[in-house]
């Protein structure tokens, strides 16, 4: 997926994930967070890289439960995840 694309859907996410704001505080750390990786994707740097990777991690574990509730954003972490696979020789 090219880097527009993925941001676009990191965008689009966010977008979504405003709407749980008033839900729980991890939906403001995760809005954060995919910024910060969006960023990453943007203009990626060892620092952001490591980073942004730590974020994708615990993101991807704390979204397992409700990922049926939100495919969007878990389809974006999945894609997130090989973008940083394939960005790491």
């Amino acid at each position: 997926m090219e880097t527009g694309e993925l941001r676009q859907k990191i965008k689009e996410s966010v977008s979504l994930l405003e709407g749980y704001r008033g839900f729980s505080p991890m939906v403001d750390e995760a809005i954060s967070s995919l910024r910060l990786i969006d960023d990453c994707v943007a203009e990626p740097t060892p620092r952001k890289m490591e980073e942004s990777r730590l974020r994708l991690t615990r993101l991807t574990q704390e979204i397992g439960p409700y990922r049926g509730y939100v495919p969007l954003v878990a389809a974006t972490l999945d894609e997130l995840a090989l973008w940083f696979r394939q960005a790491t020789p």
